[in-house]
């Protein structure tokens, strides 16, 4: 099951709904907020889920993994890549696809 969320006031309302999280997908840039902000309140809430930044900006990876991000996949999506970057992912394995 996906679930989107399409505005940070509604983050917790919906992750307090959700039985199970495997992984988190944070685009970097949003229209009201960042991915940046929207770790840090994933990290107040103590959420127990690889987060993963998804960007177009993949000269961002230094920053990406001091700000704490679990993992990031490069915009456009590798279709034929993910399923196996997903699985990596959930295990617990940092994943920096930048390509």
């Amino acid at each position: 099951i996906i679930t989107t969320i399409k505005h940070p006031s509604r983050l917790e309302e919906t992750l307090d709904r959700l039985n199970q999280i495997d992984v988190i997908f944070l685009d970097l840039e949003m229209p009201v907020s960042n991915g940046f902000e929207v770790l840090k309140q994933l990290k107040d809430m103590d959420i127990d889920a690889p987060v993963v930044a998804h960007t177009v900006h993949v000269d961002y990876l230094n920053k990406i993994r001091r700000e704490g991000f679990d993992a990031m996949v490069a915009k456009p999506l590798n279709l034929e890549a993910l399923p196996g970057c997903l699985e990596r992912i959930i295990s617990g394995e940092a994943v920096w696809q930048t390509g």
